[in-house]
C-alpha cells in the first residue's frame, strides 16, 4: 500500500497526523501488515489480499468473523477491528483494510510453549466455544479436490513444485476420500470459532494475552476444533509432539467443558480437511498474475507437503494418546 493512503487511513479514523513510515510487519501470509503510529496513538493496518476481496463471498465473510470478533472480545481477551458506523472493513479507492489498536505483547516461539501456557490456551479454546453466537451456520463440507486436475495443471508449465507434488498424489487422494467419508460421523451440531488459535495468533502481555486475526472465524466440528488447535500448541521446535502440553492443553479444556463420546479416528481423518485446502490454495496462487503470490504460493505449497507428511506420521501416535 502507498504511503499516501496510510495519511487517508488517518483522516478516515481521525487518527492524528501520521509521526514516522509505516513499518511492514511479518507474519501474514496471504494479507500485508503494516504498524502505523500517529500523533494519537499506535495501531496495525491489515491490507487486504486484493485478490480474496473479489471474492463475491469475502465481506460477508469479514463481516461475520469481525463480528464474532466482537463478541469474544466482550467475555474473552480479543482484538476486533476499529469500526467506522458499524462496519470493519474499510475501502479507500480500489484497496481495503482493517485497522486495530496496537498491543504490546509478545508472541511464543515453539520452544517457549509450556505446559501451563497450553493450558491457558485450552481453557480460552473452552471459553469460545461456549458463547452465545446466535444461529451457528453449518460447517461448509470437506471439500473433495481434484488433485489430478492441479497436477497435470503443473506439469504442463513445468511448475517447481509438480514433482513434489506428484510424490504424494496418491496419498492425497487417499486423505481426502477418508476426510469426506469421516466428516459424515462427527455431529452435526457445530460451534463458533477462531479455527487458526495457533501461536501466531497469540499476543502474551504481562498479565494476559490477546488473541488476534480473527478473519478464518466461522462455524466448526468443536472436537476437531480441539485437537486441530492442541496439534498447533503440542508441537515443539523439532516438530515432535510434547505428550505433557497435549495433556496440558486438553486439561484446560475440560475444566470448561466436557468432549463427551468424541469419535477420535473420524476428527483425526477430518483434521486432514485445512491443510489438503490450504495446499489446493496455494496451488491456485501459483498460477497468479503477481509475482509475489507466486513465490508466497510455492513456499507454503512446500510447506504444507511437509507438514501433511509429519501429520501422517504422528498419527498412531495421536491415537494413543486419545483413545
Amino acid at each position: 500500500m502507498e504511503s499516501y493512503r496510510f495519511d487517508q487511513i488517518c483522516v478516515l479514523f481521525d487518527l492524528g497526523e501520521r509521526t514516522e513510515d509505516p513499518r511492514p510487519l511479518s507474519g501474514g501470509f496471504i494479507h500485508d501488515m503494516y504498524g502505523l503510529r500517529t500523533t494519537k496513538g499506535h495501531y496495525a493496518v491489515k491490507c487486504l489480499n486484493p485478490q480474496i476481496m473479489r471474492r463475491p463471498d469475502a465481506f460477508a465473510n469479514f463481516k461475520n468473523a469481525e463480528d464474532f470478533a466482537l463478541l469474544a472480545g466482550r467475555r474473552l481477551s480479543a482484538l476486533p477491528a476499529k469500526r467506522i458506523r458499524g462496519e470493519a472493513v474499510q475501502q479507500i479507492a480500489d484497496e481495503y483494510f482493517l485497522l486495530f489498536d496496537w498491543v504490546d505483547g509478545n508472541l511464543l516461539f515453539l520452544k517457549e510453549i509450556q505446559p501451563s501456557h497450553c493450558h491457558t490456551i485450552g481453557t480460552y479454546l473452552a471459553g469460545l466455544h461456549q458463547l452465545d453466537a446466535g444461529i451457528v451456520p453449518a460447517v461448509v463440507g470437506t471439500i473433495s479436490h481434484d488433485w489430478t486436475a492441479h497436477l497435470k495443471r503443473g506439469q504442463a508449465i513445468d511448475a517447481e513444485w509438480s514433482a513434489a507434488l506428484s510424490e504424494i498424489i496418491a496419498a492425497l487422494k487417499v486423505w481426502n476420500e477418508r476426510a469426506v467419508r469421516a466428516e459424515a460421523l462427527l455431529s452435526k451440531a457445530c460451534v463458533m470459532s477462531h479455527r487458526d488459535l495457533d501461536p501466531k495468533n497469540v499476543l502474551w502481555t504481562k498479565n494476559d494475552l490477546v488473541v488476534i486475526d480473527w478473519e478464518s472465524a466461522g462455524p466448526i466440528h468443536p472436537v476437531l476444533d480441539v485437537l486441530e488447535t492442541a496439534l498447533y500448541w503440542s508441537e515443539d521446535e523439532t516438530g515432535h509432539l510434547n505428550k505433557q502440553k497435549f495433556q496440558a492443553f486438553f486439561s484446560g479444556y475440560t475444566t470448561k467443558n466436557n468432549l463427551g463420546d468424541a469419535k477420535w479416528s473420524a476428527v483425526i481423518a477430518c483434521s486432514y480437511s485445512s491443510k489438503l485446502d490450504w495446499l489446493a490454495y496455494n496451488i491456485n496462487r501459483t498460477f497468479s498474475a503477481d509475482e509475489m503470490e507466486r513465490r508466497i504460493g510455492t513456499e507454503q505449497m512446500k510447506q504444507t507437503i511437509l507438514d501433511l507428511k509429519r501429520h501422517t506420521d504422528r498419527m498412531e501416535t495421536l491415537k494413543g494418546w486419545l483413545t
